[in-house]
């Protein structure tokens, strides 16, 4: 390698250490100010905006959008549940980091927040079905039409509200409860 690459990486180093042990303290503080936390997120909205990033919609923004709100930090209060599928415990084990003592279980994700989950026993999947509103996929493990009724759930609640978006997702999907 040569000696001014090894330098300059050894200068990039401590500079970012500089960084991580002061910088971000500061900047952390700052973004507390409403004006700094604003131009921050217009910042990073046009770093995606150059990469590629279409917001040719409202729907597209809502969905930009909720993206900020809908990792785990929206607790779930509609009861609508998809069924992502049988899987083994070991597969459920290192998918969820947790055990079940069933032998094969029934995933179902909450719509709301995907970080919501059930394992069900098999011999349980009627009860917790009467229970609750459910909505299955063909496929087994279909994270993407998850993702894809999500975003339509979500987006509806934007533009219609939660009432209408809770009978929008289930009247679209009712041939799969």
């Amino acid at each position: 390698m040569e000696k001014e690459i090894l330098e300059k990486i050894k200068q990039d180093i401590s500079e970012t250490k500089q960084w991580l042990e002061t910088d971000l303290a500061e900047m952390k503080e700052l973004e507390k100010n409403p004006i700094v936390a604003r131009y921050a997120r217009l910042v990073k909205l046009k770093y995606e905006l150059d990469h590629g990033l279409r917001l040719d919609s409202d729907d597209a923004i809502g969905r930009h959008e909720l993206c900020k709100y809908t990792q785990g930090s929206i607790k779930e209060t509609n009861d609508i549940w998809f069924l992502l599928g049988e899987c083994t415990p070991d597969f459920y084990r290192e998918y969820y980091g947790e055990t079940t003592e069933e032998a094969n279980v029934l995933v179902y994700i909450n719509l709301e927040n995907e970080l919501m989950h059930q394992a069900i026993g098999l011999d349980e999947q009627k009860s917790f079905e009467a229970c609750h509103r459910v909505i299955k996929s063909e496929r087994q493990n279909n994270w993407r039409t998850y993702y894809k009724i999500r975003a339509e759930f979500f987006v509806s609640c934007i533009n219609d509200g939660q009432d209408i978006a809770v009978q929008k997702v289930l009247s679209k999907n009712k041939k799969n409860q």
